[in-house]
């Protein structure tokens, strides 16, 4: 399961930039909280105990990974202050954006596109 989790991880930062990803991808999702999304998205098999990925599941491990590596990144970003959040009552969640020189705010979507 480590294993797997490293090359989802890995493919998931892959697909969230054009470049490589070289970095410590560890700063920004765990090895365990990659195994609970996996565990979440797989079936059990009942006769070994093992778990069975089929490609939806596949998918969307791959899209929760890429959501948490990306949501890590804007939390990260807002705690240095390059970027602006606040939690959105309306929506329950929430909200990034970023200003210009003259206080024009462009909100930044909370999810990868």
């Amino acid at each position: 399961m480590g294993k797997f989790c490293k090359a989802i991880i890995r493919e998931a930062a892959n697909g969230l930039s054009q470049k490589k990803q070289n970095g410590n991808i560890n700063d920004f999702i765990t090895i365990e909280q990659c195994k609970q999304i996996v565990e979440s998205q797989c079936d059990i098999a009942e006769d070994t105990g093992e778990y069975t990925i089929n490609e939806k599941s596949y998918w969307n491990i791959i899209i929760k990974v890429s959501e948490q590596i990306y949501q890590s990144a804007l939390s990260k970003l807002a705690a240095d202050d390059i970027i602006e959040c606040a939690w959105d009552d309306d929506t329950n969640k929430m909200v990034f954006w970023i200003e210009d020189d003259e206080n024009n705010k462009k909100a930044i979507n909370e999810k990868p596109l």
